[in-house]
């Protein structure tokens, strides 16, 4: 896991509701176009308090602008519309990351970013719904899961920040392997970890995110198969000529460390993966293919 790279304010972010609200006609009896300009001050005022919040690490402590409340609907407007304003902001997040970034959902790591979570959520902080930094690529999973559901009982944030939140730049995933005496299959289980030095504040939000996502169960659950496709690639790296695949698969989990970040599950499950006494064996048995 790692931080999304910080979205640039340059053109500023207002700028982009500015050209989804201008390209907007009338629909039905509501005037949404009217009505945002109307409000644009209040509007400029809200993002502004957005990045004050971003900068002192309060974002737990935002509430929505009471001032925009008559104007909800044109606000959420701006994203629910689907317009082509909308489309060309998404693909402005995706072109700053690029594709390898974006290949798995930032927030788990699992699967593909096929959708995009408000982080404030736009039932609450409709001003937010095209602010380009409240707009987190993401998987299904993880934006059902998250939903609107961003405090705990006690107004603390649940879920991780990716464009801002402290994410531990030391090793905090840690995995351990099971496999039988046969040989026949192995798995994995993961577990989190403080690194030293880590500001307790900060690994609690960490933790959150981890248990609310349950990602430690979907990283434990993917193992098998993961590891079948690693071992199966170390086999092939000997079928051609190949002659160290400890070398070969730490290469790749260093490679693959630099896009996803030092705690990445697959990265730390290869890492675990060649270090292991048994590594030998499990090519081999990996190389057997399924018993007949």
């Amino acid at each position: 896991m790692r931080n999304l790279i910080p979205f640039p304010s340059n053109p500023q972010h207002i700028e982009y509701l500015v050209l989804i609200r201008d390209a907007k006609k009338i629909s039905g009896e509501i005037d949404h176009k009217s009505l945002l300009v109307s409000k644009h001050a209040e509007i400029v005022a809200s993002y502004a308090a957005f990045a004050r919040a971003i900068q002192r690490n309060e974002l737990g402590t935002l509430v929505p602008n009471p001032a925009l409340t008559p104007i909800h609907r044109s606000l959420v407007s701006c994203y629910s519309n689907r317009s082509s304003g909308v489309g060309d902001l998404k693909k402005t997040i995706s072109s700053v990351h690029g594709l390898r970034v974006l290949k798995y959902c930032p927030m788990c790591g699992v699967t593909s970013p096929t959708t995009h979570d408000h982080y404030l959520p736009s039932s609450q902080f409709p001003e937010f719904s095209v602010h380009p930094v409240n707009l987190v690529p993401c998987c299904s999973t993880c934006n059902s899961t998250k939903d609107d559901d961003w405090l705990d009982q006690n107004s603390r944030r649940q879920y991780l920040h990716l464009y801002s939140d402290l994410i531990p730049a030391d090793v905090f995933l840690e995995v351990t392997l099971h496999s039988p005496a046969t040989l026949s299959g192995v798995g994995a289980t993961f577990a989190l970890s403080r690194p030293t030095g880590f500001r307790l504040k900060d690994w609690r939000l960490v933790q959150s995110h981890f248990a609310r996502l349950k990602l430690l169960d979907r990283y434990t659950e993917r193992s098998n198969a993961e590891i079948a496709e690693i071992l199966e690639s170390c086999a092939e790296h000997l079928l051609h000529g190949g002659s160290q695949p400890r070398r070969f698969l730490r290469g790749i989990a260093d490679r693959q460390e630099l896009i996803y970040g030092t705690s990445n599950w697959r990265v730390q499950l290869m890492r675990e993966l060649a270090a292991s006494n048994k590594f030998q064996r499990l090519i081999a048995a990996a190389s057997a293919g399924p018993a007949s």
